[in-house]
């Protein structure tokens, strides 16, 4: 099987139960070939219907150790008549299977066998994911096509760690669908700031409007983002317009008192430390991240803070999904689609995610002229006595924040939750190093 790289295991509700695909004698897990660029909800659903030849509702996608590289379990829901030939088993009276599929199909490395039993646990135990849930769609379904008295086409677009977006559409327009984690599963990270703000009145316009919430599924039914992402526009002047107008956004919030649901900096610093310490109690990073790497790197986000801590300008709203693919322009509105994770604190955190997923069109442009915009508008609400130093520890503030929100929220899952976190945590603890070296 050269060239295998994932594997797709097949659920099928009945009665409230999720059943298996198959014969117990062989494999559950079917193994096939995903392009490792493939990586949105859409894209992968589309992919594998191809490969497979039936249609699919993506729940999961899980990362999984090998001793091979890189591979991905997703786990898909079948839809409609798809698939009408195969023989369907209770999937809670096979667990032991099912792990064993995933070790053999993936060729997966040995001695994880918690690890293993935790994926199942995330696959069939998952109140806390409102989608993985039996009949969760059929019922969102039914919901939609009563709601908009018409049938409405749904499917899988974006996936987020505790978070999915699902595309509608039918006769009267594209809406997005948006279902995540119960608050008490996401740590925090989608809740007061964000509400205090709508409250306010001050994401009207800059968040898709809300059309129905349906509370027994999760799900929240908004109209879709007006305009196109500015990561497939990449003209630098409406990437300029859109943070001048973000940097606005974010100073009216400072004056709508947001600021007094703020965590101080050095406050972020001790919760990225307590990340840490359980980064190398369960080997989170792997090789490159010794204790003598982390604790300068700890260091590093304690200077920040403190850097931070003396700025003159105010504690905002920041929206930490915020990039180039979040953010829709049209000629007299900018939209946000993802506001997780969500926080109150020092506006150049900002650039931290804004900067790190800068691809698309976008990509020609350098950090610095995507930056400049930004912080060019924040001129115009107080000068810091050293202006790249504290953009700077914005930098690398925000991303200790990026990373500390994705272990909070991811952990609350499951164990086998870690191993998917790794590039992330990663990724943001490599930015902070070269950020303070740079």
């Amino acid at each position: 099987m050269s060239g295998i790289n994932a594997g797709v295991l097949l659920l099928r509700p009945r009665d409230g139960k999720n059943m298996i695909d198959g014969d117990v004698r062989s494999s559950c897990v079917i193994p096939v070939r995903v392009d490792e660029t493939c990586q949105e909800a859409v894209h992968v659903s589309r992919c594998l219907e191809e490969e497979l030849g039936g249609h699919l509702f993506l729940r999961q996608v899980i990362e999984v150790p090998s001793s091979q590289g890189k591979r991905r379990l997703f786990v898909a829901e079948v839809q409609g008549d798809s698939f009408a030939d195969r023989r369907w088993i209770p999937a809670d009276e096979h667990r032991a299977d099912v792990a064993r599929a995933v070790r053999t199909t993936l060729s997966s490395a040995e001695g994880h066998d918690r690890f293993y039993d935790s994926v199942v646990e995330q696959i069939l135990e998952t109140p806390q994911l409102p989608w993985c849930r039996p009949d969760w769609l059929t019922g969102l379904r039914s919901r939609l096509n009563a709601h908009f008295e018409e049938p409405t086409e749904i499917y899988p677009y974006k996936m987020r760690l505790g978070h999915i977006i699902l595309r509608a559409a039918n006769s009267r327009g594209l809406y997005e669908i948006h279902s995540a984690a119960s608050r008490d599963e996401t740590a925090g990270w989608s809740g007061d700031a964000l509400h205090h703000a709508e409250a306010r009145g001050l994401l009207r316009g800059w968040r898709p409007d809300l059309i129905a919430f349906f509370p027994d599924l999760g799900a929240e039914l908004r109209e879709a983002p007006l305009g196109t992402s500015l990561a497939a526009l990449g003209d630098l002047s409406q990437w300029s317009s859109a943070l001048r107008s973000m940097a606005e956004l974010q100073f009216r919030s400072s004056m709508a008192g947001i600021g007094s649901n703020a965590v101080p900096a050095d406050e972020w610093a001790s919760r990225f430390r307590a990340s840490v310490q359980e980064w190398q109690t369960y080997e989170t990073l792997g090789r490159g991240f010794g204790a003598r790497s982390l604790e300068w790197i700890q260091d590093c986000v304690s200077d920040a803070g403190e850097v931070l801590a003396a700025s003159v300008l105010p504690q905002v709203l920041v929206n930490g999904a915020t990039t180039g693919f979040t953010t829709y322009a049209t000629e007299n509105r900018i939209q946000v689609s993802e506001w997780q994770p969500t926080y109150v604190g020092h506006p150049f955190t900002t650039l931290a995610r804004l900067l790190a997923h800068r691809g698309g069109a976008l990509a020609r442009h350098t950090q610095a002229d995507l930056a400049r915009p930004f912080v060019g508008a924040w001129l115009q609400y107080g000068r810091p006595a050293d202006l790249p130093k504290e953009v700077k520890a914005g930098i690398i503030l925000g991303c200790a924040i990026q990373a500390t929100a994705a272990w909070e929220t991811g952990r609350a899952f499951a164990n086998s939750a870690t191993p998917a976190l790794r590039p992330q945590i990663a990724g943001w603890c490599e930015t902070i190093i070269r950020r303070a070296t740079g």
